[in-house]
């Protein structure tokens, strides 16, 4: 496998600038909104719904602020890691594997991370005083 660190595109067409920009913005404006207006209820329809988030509604509370707190943070990594983008261009399809590794992969890290955090807010409020 060739890896051309400098392939002829134009220069902001970069998918590893564009596609990280464009996510880690999104992923701020999302966090933004889910940190103001969280939903009141638990729903199936918005907010960050797993089992465990939906157990109860401190739970669920507590979920939403977290989520949105991280969905923030990861937007804002995203949107840091964009600009190596705009010097490191490599051939497309290897730029377009590394973008969509670093979403995917932000995105589980946070739901494994929020997910430790829930099991620890349960343990801790479920114990007998």
């Amino acid at each position: 496998m060739d890896i051309v660190f400098y392939h002829q595109y134009p220069f902001f067409y970069n998918p590893i600038f564009l596609g990280l920009i464009s996510c880690g913005v999104i992923f701020i404006i999302a966090g933004f909104i889910l940190l103001k207006k969280p939903p009141k209820e638990i729903n199936y329809l918005y907010g960050y719904r797993t089992k465990t988030s939906m157990q109860n509604k401190s739970v669920w509370c507590f979920a939403q602020k977290l989520s949105a707190k991280y969905l923030m943070i990861i937007g804002f990594i995203q949107v840091l890691l964009s600009f190596p983008g705009l010097i490191f261009r490599p051939k497309i399809e290897f730029a377009i594997a590394i973008t969509l590794f670093i979403i995917i992969g932000s995105v589980a890290a946070k739901v494994i991370i929020i997910e430790k955090k829930l099991k620890s807010f349960l343990s801790q409020n479920n114990k007998p005083e």
